[in-house]
């Protein structure tokens, strides 16, 4: 029986020695199973708690981020939720800052002061460049007319006579000037001189029209129909507006509006726009306004 004990104690030893061991491994992990097929080991415990920390971290970062952006937390910011990138506001035109884009920026939207409320500068005066003809219509001969109206003016209406006859043909013009002035960004058209009537022997002054435009309106085309000579004619009205750009303000046509034609005949048909308006024309006449063309110039601020 002692025999058998004193046999055993090697073997209980060599187990404790074993257990041991186990204790003692550093590298030892309790999350760390042993594959019995192919004695691999699998961190599958150590892959979850990593996965759920990152998913966990995510979804926080994700969920404020889209908290910020709904409560305006980033002041002056807007933040993408889906992507989280943050972009900076546009430039604020008032806030006493030149911003890019912006002239100026005095802080209100004053338009009679240096800076206007859209951070240009605020222009001082209309400019009117050199009048140019435009394409001529009619048969042309005869005795030659040009004339344009007074520096700083141009022309806002026209009278149209027709001849002493059946046709109806125009045989007299007379055209009415008017001042564009600048009023802060608005652009106003006061009364000026009217040109000499360019007529032809007969015409009908009780059957004459006058097309003016509308107060504050210039004409900016003119449109009729012409063979051998000008059979009738009409204006296009249109205000004058400033129009914000990036070197300060351009001058623009608004709505535009017809008057006329006032004649007769159905000859081929012409329609001449002005870039800027029209200051002047130039007449053929003979027995009727044989030809005629628009003088236009363009116009600008400083």
């Amino acid at each position: 029986m002692r025999a058998r004990a004193i046999a055993a104690l090697p073997i209980a030893l060599a187990a404790l020695a074993f257990a041991g061991c186990l204790v003692l491994n550093p590298d030892f992990a309790e999350d760390t199973a042993v594959d019995l097929t192919d004695g691999t080991a699998s961190s599958s415990a150590a892959t979850s708690t990593t996965t759920s920390t990152t998913t966990s971290t995510t979804t926080s970062t994700a969920t404020s981020a889209a908290s910020a952006a709904s409560t305006g937390a980033v002041t002056g910011t807007s933040t993408d939720a889906s992507t989280g990138d943050t972009t900076m506001p546009a430039p604020a035109c008032g806030n006493v800052v030149i911003d890019p884009g912006e002239l100026c920026d005095d802080g209100n939207a004053d338009d009679t002061d240096s800076c206007t409320h859209d951070c240009l500068f605020t222009p001082k005066e209309l400019v009117l460049g050199a009048p140019t003809m435009g394409p001529s219509h009619g048969g042309g001969g005869g005795f030659d007319f040009a004339d344009d109206c007074p520096q700083g003016s141009v022309l806002r209406g026209v009278r149209v006579y027709p001849e002493v006859g059946p046709n109806n043909w125009v045989a007299g013009l007379q055209f009415h000037c008017g001042y564009p002035k600048l009023s802060g960004l608005a652009i106003v058209v006061s009364p000026g001189p009217d040109l000499p009537l360019w007529n032809a022997d007969e015409i009908a002054p009780d059957e004459a029209q006058d097309l003016l435009c509308p107060p504050d309106q210039v004409i900016v085309a003119t449109f009729g129909s012409s063979g051998s000579v000008i059979d009738n004619l009409g204006i296009r009205c249109a205000p004058l507006q400033l129009m914000p750009a990036a070197d300060g303000y351009h001058i623009v046509h608004g709505q535009t509006g017809d008057l006329g034609p006032h004649g007769g005949g159905n000859a081929p048909n012409f329609d001449d726009p002005c870039a800027g308006a029209m200051r002047g024309a130039h007449v053929n006449l003979g027995s009727w306004v044989n030809a005629f063309a628009a003088r236009c110039s363009t116009l600008t601020v400083e």
